[in-house]
């Protein structure tokens, strides 16, 4: 009340952490024989951002990944 705000001006955010595994087989079929391989085994957390005004309005859930530095 001191400050006057107003609900649709005052938020609460919260973040949750999960983790990811990511695995990418090939099939190779050569004379009738069946064989596969790992190609790639990668596992990486990511976190889920989400927000909401004490007004109630909700905001769509936002999603951060890993990323790579590109030095141009």
């Amino acid at each position: 009340k001191k400050y006057k705000i107003q609900p649709q001006n005052i938020y609460n955010m919260d973040k949750k952490g999960f983790f990811l595994k990511q695995i990418i087989i090939i099939f190779i079929h050569l004379n009738n024989i069946k064989k596969e391989k790992v190609v790639l085994n990668k596992q990486d957390w990511v976190i889920n951002i989400k927000c909401i005004s004490a007004a109630g309005k909700l905001f769509a859930p936002f999603l951060v990944f890993k990323g790579d530095y590109i030095n141009t």
